[in-house]
């Protein structure tokens, strides 16, 4: 857990600053407490209190003996040079975000299909890839072909299973230089992101060093466990000299392997593995030692029996339910809604699930928040919505009905993010209030991780 010091500190400062806005007039000290009366911003102070009291860092009689803020009048230069802090603030604030935005969007524009017309090409893929990627061929307007693309539901299998060592490398070498130097979208734009990452490490400094850090990295650590950027680099350097004699017995494994089986890699050189023949030769060694083929695993999580499984889970250990609704408006056709419900039916949620790739959707998985659980300015509770993001294989409609048939690793996804949403981490029922921003999250971001890794580990593997 992040130790007791950054945890202080902050409530701290927020008290100090809930003290300042209470005890002025000044208007751009006020700005965004607005809508919060006296008596709103007193319980936020009682509240930060009585934090700071529970981490024994102050004793109950100095909160009881402690006098409101005296007033002090600001001379015109500090009234001027805290206006030009706060603009440039919000500034970084917009520009960071833009900056981050477009570093996505040109991660998802960066397209790749891999157009394949000879079937001898289609040597060691699942009958189920084939039909996905003949079905994306003909959306595609491509006769007689199978079209595969760096969605992970066509990446990934293609990866593991195929027998064409240099299509591995061609779809490798696309999926590793996404959003680089010479990438272009369809008006002819660059997508090299390299530029963009330099802006972004120049305006993370720039705001730390107006907040006061020494650099980005001292700022992102204040509420995580690691207390300096040098304690995270040491860590890892410890991390990797223990893991490296098992990686270099696995690859030496893998060589040896290689050898015996008489593959010839794409540079023709036994004694080397090439990235692209990672996952190829660690799946066919696994089937050689254990006899273990992963694609047999697939019709056991078939995704709505997997779904509802996982929902199961959540009802067996919070007594939660999570009840499908028709009637909520949705950005995408894929996405699906459901309320989460206690046992005598009150609402405590929304909860979205959008769990398919598609053209403008950014790669891998992740939970986000969309209305987050408050108390707003009139006491009134607002009641959290969250989403589920993933790109699991779809279901097929053409040219039957195909169901969509999970991978263990696909199962492992969808647990390990369902243990942020489904376990109620943004749905809480903590109710803090607005003012009280990002720490609500932060401090329990390590207790946050570990119930997804339960989920993940305790109930799928």
């Amino acid at each position: 857990f992040p130790s007791h010091d950054n945890v202080v500190d902050h409530f701290k400062a927020k008290r100090q600053e809930f003290d300042l806005v209470l005890d002025t007039d000044d208007k751009d000290i006020k700005e965004g407490y607005s809508n919060f009366s006296k008596s709103q911003l007193k319980k936020l102070i009682a509240y930060c209190d009585q934090i700071i009291l529970d981490c024994g860092k102050i004793s109950e009689d100095s909160v009881k003996s402690r006098k409101p803020r005296k007033r002090k009048t600001k001379t015109p230069e500090q009234i001027v040079s805290k206006v030009k802090v706060c603009e440039e603030f919000k500034e970084l604030n917009l520009k960071l975000s833009q900056l981050s935005q477009k570093f996505s969007n040109n991660v998802v524009d960066s397209k790749f299909d891999l157009i394949i017309k000879n079937k001898e090409d289609l040597a060691g893929l699942p009958d189920d890839l084939i039909q996905a990627a003949a079905l994306k061929a003909k959306e595609n307007g491509i006769e007689s072909a199978w079209v595969f693309n760096l969605d992970y539901p066509s990446y990934g299998p293609f990866m593991k299973f195929s027998d064409n060592g240099a299509l591995r490398k061609t779809l490798y070498i696309e999926y590793l230089t996404r959003a680089s130097l010479g990438k272009k979208n369809k008006k002819n734009e660059s997508l090299d992101n390299e530029p963009l990452i330099f802006d972004i490490f120049a305006v993370k400094a720039r705001k730390a060093k107006l907040l006061g850090f020494s650099s980005y990295a001292d700022l992102s650590l204040q509420m995580k466990m690691a207390e300096s950027p040098k304690q995270v680099k040491e860590f890892l350097i410890r991390l990797a000299e223990k893991a490296r004699a098992l990686a270099e017995k696995e690859y030496a494994e893998l060589i040896s392997f290689q050898k015996s089986i008489n593959y010839q890699n794409t540079e023709n050189n036994p004694d080397k593995i090439l990235p692209w023949d990672t996952a190829y030769l660690s799946e066919k060694l696994r089937k050689e030692k254990y006899d273990f083929d992963t694609n047999l695993t697939k019709p056991y999580f078939e995704l709505n029996a997997t779904i509802e499984g996982m929902f199961n889970i959540a009802k067996t250990l919070y007594s939660i339910v999570f009840q499908k609704v028709e009637n909520i408006e949705v950005w995408h056709e894929d996405v699906s809604v459901y309320q989460v419900l206690e046992k005598d039916g009150s609402i405590i949620g929304t909860f979205y699930m959008d769990l398919y790739p598609r053209e403008v959707k950014r790669s891998g998985a992740w939970v986000m928040p969309l209305v987050d659980s408050a108390i707003n300015p009139s006491g009134q509770k607002i009641k959290p919505q969250c989403t589920l993001v993933c790109n699991l294989t779809k279901p097929q409609l053409e040219p039957s009905y195909s169901p969509s048939l999970l991978t263990h690793l696909e199962v492992l996804t969808l647990f390990h993010e369902f243990g942020h949403a489904g376990t109620l981490d943004p749905l809480a029922e903590g109710v803090l209030p607005i003012a009280l921003g990002e720490a609500t999250k932060t401090i329990s971001l390590i207790h946050l991780q570990f119930k997804s890794y339960l989920f993940e580990i305790q109930w799928v593997s």
